[in-house]
């Protein structure tokens, strides 16, 4: 499927969000690298200027979902390393990698 194939507004500003993020090809390879240079879901709604509402947060939850689902971004789950469940979300530049 191509990239911009059937993808919504959100899910499209949301990689253009993930697009000032190192893609995970230029990260370390898994188990050697922190989570610092990975989004988390509030950095990204800052950097679209939207209120850290539950609606807006579910939203891009949803979105980050859909978008993993796709193979267009990896996540990682920072529950040992940090307080609550927090994710941590990269942008992923060959499908190969998914």
């Amino acid at each position: 499927m191509g990239m911009g194939k059937g993808l919504s507004q959100l899910q499209k500003d949301v990689l253009a969000v993930l697009d000032d993020y190192p893609p995970l090809e230029d990260l370390p390879r898994p188990g050697e690298h922190s989570l610092e240079r990975w989004a988390r879901p509030k950095q990204i709604l800052a950097s679209l200027r939207r209120e850290p509402t539950p609606s807006n947060r579910a939203a891009i939850s949803k979105a980050l979902d859909r978008l993993y689902d796709r193979g267009l971004v990896d996540k990682a789950d920072a529950w040992r390393m940090t307080v609550g469940n927090s994710k941590f979300y990269v942008r992923i530049r060959d499908p190969k990698n998914a």
